[in-house]
């Protein structure tokens, strides 16, 4: 296994620390696991039991109720950090915000109602010696605030104390942090009912990019945590597929400081994997995969078991407190083996980034999505810098330069602005073949909102927006607050039953909420939350929406349904219960997925990929609205939080990115606004139906990437 990990590590550069356990015969596999490490947000799971703890003895009540002010929340980029409102949840509720999306606010309330002495005298009790809990979310931004001044480049960074496990308020080590997840699964880090609700809180974790992207096999559920510093990219969970089940924690190390590293997370979920195999191979059984999850990674590392792993019983069994060691793998200080040079940071780039707190001091922008350049905060068209690349309106192409895949580009961390004369960008017929390769169609469009220049493929193709919709359908509520029409500030209370499905947000409530309508629109765009969306399509009303859409000349693109309908229509053409949930789909027949009414653009919410981008560019140049209607819009859009299509296609922090997915089965979608550092901005939508009905596909996510990458290098008539 030994060898194995470090082919995957070697194309990023990184160090690991991996630990697995089968929670049923008690075999270990794992790779530097005594080793401690800065655990970032996978800190949340102690603080998790410690609460549920309390719930069980009756210490407090988990439908005790929080009316959280606006003011003094801490920073972060998801969840109550991001609402501008009061909101009013229960305590449950407010674990689910800190699990879910890694919502920092929320966890920094239950830190300190909980303490950090009762959490780690919790973990001693558990047998925990070596992980600790020393501080908040926000102590631990204080520090990064102290070590790292405006204007230091990486190597201040590097030397912060939030990212070296030995002073870091978090830490501990792989196999610690399995053995706490092996006690929720066992029920034995609190009574049986709390941690069956931990498990479905843990379930319910909206980051598919890292652990769950190793794991693409149907009826597979993983429950995880996800943790992200500056240099590091964690998660640690439960896999539970094929009648195993096995408790399992990836660390990674990077020598990039930077937010968007789909490489590195990718090895999260391919080391996740390959220690999952390897368990399974000792017992005769591992893993096979109808989808190769590797292509995600964009790596051809090994994944079938290579190395001997002992287990429990025959010649080389120890007993169940032992671990299995690869050979050569012996334990090693957090400090061997220092970094080297990251890559240097850009004037105005934020020092460092956070998937669930992601951004610290030491930039203006320091509490939002991802650092943003200025371009983004203007109304007006930015200018070129001097020496920004010559763009011509004449595409070029270069037939004897190679086209670069998706696989190519996940391997790049590059900075996302291309360099010219190495290689040509994608042809939109190169482009059609590559999804088609990876058992997709696709449809796009790119545009240059400030010189009009295209490039389409099938970009006049009516399709299925999925929760794409919810963009019109903000633009309206932008337009009719900016009116006067609607007070954003109203509070409203969602009810805790006759909610309307939805992976993620208000639907995974135990109690009612209360909420703004400000604060709706930004889960509906955030998190894509169909309860907020319902809410806030019923307010601005389907008839005010088609009536902006007819007044932007946008004749190709309609919401003649919301969530519950669009949810309802499956149900009805199946003739079964649906919870917008794929993986409920995934014994249904293709063909009779492709008959629903859902998947057809005549009978569903629909656009095409040319008014999409039609209707963005109109946005960013507030030509669709009044201008602080069309910043409302473009604010909401910015803060969204998925990492795993269109952001995937552009490693680094030099482009500012801003856009909404669509899903339903079988469709993959994603519109946006990217934003260059030399003022370059682009709108693409993209929008894939897969022949293969598989829900948890990372493949298909990262070729909408991808497909944007070359579009827009086309667009800017770049070769990279």
């Amino acid at each position: 296994m030994k060898e194995q990990v470090e082919q995957v590590l070697g194309p990023i550069g990184a160090r690991a620390w991996v630990h697995a356990v089968d929670l049923d015969s008690g075999a270990e596999a794992g790779y530097g696991e005594y080793g401690l490490v800065a655990l970032a947000s996978v800190f949340k799971i102690p603080v998790l039991v410690e609460l549920f703890r309390r719930f069980g003895d009756g210490r407090l009540s988990p439908d005790a109720r929080l009316d959280v002010p606006a003011e003094g929340r801490s920073a972060g980029p998801t969840g109550l950090s991001v609402m501008a409102d009061p909101i009013e949840l229960s305590l449950r509720d407010l674990a689910y915000w800190m699990m879910s999306v890694s919502d920092n606010a929320a966890t920094d309330i239950l830190v300190n109602l909980l303490g950090i002495d009762a959490i780690n005298a919790t973990l001693r009790e558990l047998g925990l010696t070596r992980t600790r809990v020393d501080g908040t979310c926000d102590d631990l931004y204080q520090t990064m605030y102290q070590d790292v001044p405006e204007g230091a480049g990486p190597d201040a960074l590097r030397a912060a104390r939030a990212v070296d496990p030995e002073r870091t308020q978090h830490s501990g080590t792989p196999r610690e942090v399995t053995r706490l997840l092996t006690a929720i699964w066992k029920d034995e880090a609190a009574g049986a009912a709390e941690c069956a609700e931990m498990r479905r809180i843990l379930g319910l974790q909206a980051w598919p990019h890292r652990l769950r992207a190793g794991f693409t096999e149907p009826g597979t559920r993983v429950s995880a945590k996800t943790g992200t510093l500056p240099f590091w990219r964690n998660e640690a969970g439960v896999v539970e597929a094929d009648g195993g089940r096995f408790a399992v924690a990836v660390f990674i190390r990077t020598e990039d400081h930077r937010y968007r590293q789909p490489a590195a997370d990718a090895c999260v979920g391919t080391l996740g994997r390959l220690a999952v195999d390897h368990l399974r191979a000792s017992g005769g059984d591992p893993l096979r995969s109808p989808v190769d999850h590797l292509r995600a990674s964009g790596g051809d590392h090994p994944r079938s078991p290579g190395d001997h792993l002992r287990s429990p019983g025959g010649d080389h069994s120890r007993s169940s407190g032992d671990h299995l060691r690869p050979s050569g793998d012996q334990p090693r200080s957090s400090g061997e083996h220092p970094l080297s040079d990251a890559h240097s940071r850009s004037p105005g780039e934020c020092l460092c980034s956070d998937v669930d707190g992601r951004a610290f001091a030491g930039h203006p922008h320091a509490c939002g999505d991802h650092p943003r350049s200025d371009a983004s905060e203007r109304s007006d068209a930015p200018e070129r810098s001097e020496d920004a690349p010559e763009r011509s309106d004449t595409l070029v192409w270069s037939a004897d330069a190679p086209v670069r895949s998706a696989d190519d580009r996940l391997r790049s961390r590059g900075s996302g602005v291309r360099r010219p004369g190495a290689v040509r960008a994608a042809t939109p017929e190169e482009i059609r073949e590559h999804a088609a390769g990876l058992g997709a169609e696709i449809w796009l469009h790119a545009r240059d909102l400030d010189t009009g220049k295209s490039v389409g493929v099938g970009e006049n193709t009516p399709v299925v927006t999925a929760s794409v919709f919810k963009v019109p359908v903000a633009l309206e509520l932008a337009r009719q607050a900016a009116a006067g029409e609607i007070d954003l500030t109203q509070r409203v209370t969602v009810p805790d039953e006759g909610r309307v499905p939805s992976p993620y947000g208000l639907a995974a409530h135990r109690d009612h909420v209360v909420a703004s309508y400000r604060d709706l629109a930004q889960l509906m765009m955030v998190i894509s939350d169909n309860v907020a969306t319902d809410l806030v399509l019923d307010r601005v009303g389907k008839d005010r929406v088609a009536a902006l859409l007819a007044e932007l000349g946008l004749g190709g693109t309609a919401v003649p349904q919301n969530c519950a309908e669009i949810l309802a229509s499956v149900a009805q053409d199946l003739g079964t219960a649906y919870g917008d949930d794929e993986r409920e789909l995934s014994e249904v027949p293709l063909e009779r997925l492709r008959s629903l009414r859902a998947l057809d653009p005549a009978r569903t919410c629909r656009t095409t990929p040319e008014e999409i981008t039609r209707l963005l560019a109109g946005i960013w140049r507030e030509e669709a609205a009044v201008p602080d209607a069309c910043a409302l819009v473009r604010g909401w859009m910015g803060a969204q939080i998925w990492p795993h299509r269109l952001s995937s296609g552009f490693p680094g922090d030099d482009v500012v990115i801003s856009g909404k997915t669509g899903t339903l089965p079988l469709i993959r979608n994603e519109a946006g606004v990217l934003e260059f550092r030399d003022g370059g901005r682009y709108a693409v939508g993209v929008f894939t139906r897969a022949a293969d009905p598989t829900p948890n596909a990372p493949h298909l996510d990262t070729l909408i990437g991808w497909a944007a990458a070359e579009a827009v290098a086309q667009v800017r008539g770049e070769r990279h």
